[in-house]
């Protein structure tokens, strides 16, 4: 019987002009799901870090900005203080400039489907963010919209990457 419905596929799509089509008929149960979910997750990690992108160009914009800052909320909420301290930089080098590359490079990385480098830069962004807190909280005592929202981030990205690799060897060992 399958064979028969596969003839008719062939001998339609040559009525109708087209190539055979593959069909998922014989494909096991979820396959076709599993690569859609595989593309989903990708691209909403990649989105995901291009949220950062934007949250650091903002970080960046103010650390060479000597207006008011944006984010300036308060006696204890002040990107310009924490944008423009001495912790802001490394080696002449902007942190929102890292931030910026550190992003993209999850991007990419994400786009390519390399997990393991994937988890692993975001653990690196995370540690490093985690040293960036530690400044803003008992050294300078002011915090920063944008590093925080940065920080949230790169936080979700390291945990989406360790379910991603933990995902991906439940399905090996099936």
């Amino acid at each position: 019987m399958d064979e028969r419905a596969g003839q008719a596929r062939g001998r339609r799509a040559a009525v109708y002009g087209g190539a055979p089509q593959a069909s998922n008929q014989g494909a096991a149960p979820g396959c076709v799901q599993a690569e859609r979910n595989k593309i989903k997750m990708r691209i909403v990690l990649a989105l995901l870090a291009f949220v950062g992108i934007v949250v650091s160009g903002l970080a960046l914009r103010v650390h060479y900005s000597t207006e008011t800052a944006p984010c300036s909320i308060n006696e204890r909420w002040d990107c310009g203080i924490v944008n423009r301290s001495s912790y802001a930089e490394i080696h002449h080098v902007p942190v929102a400039t890292l931030g910026i590359l550190g992003y993209l490079g999850l991007a990419g990385v994400a786009l390519l489907r390399l997990r393991k480098s994937f988890t692993l830069m975001a653990a690196v962004g995370c540690g490093f963010a985690l040293y960036l807190t530690h400044i803003e909280k008992d050294v300078l005592h002011y915090w920063c919209l944008y590093c925080v929202i940065s920080q949230t981030l790169i936080a979700l990205l390291l945990m989406a990457g360790l379910g991603w690799m933990a995902r991906a060897a439940l399905r090996n060992t099936d």
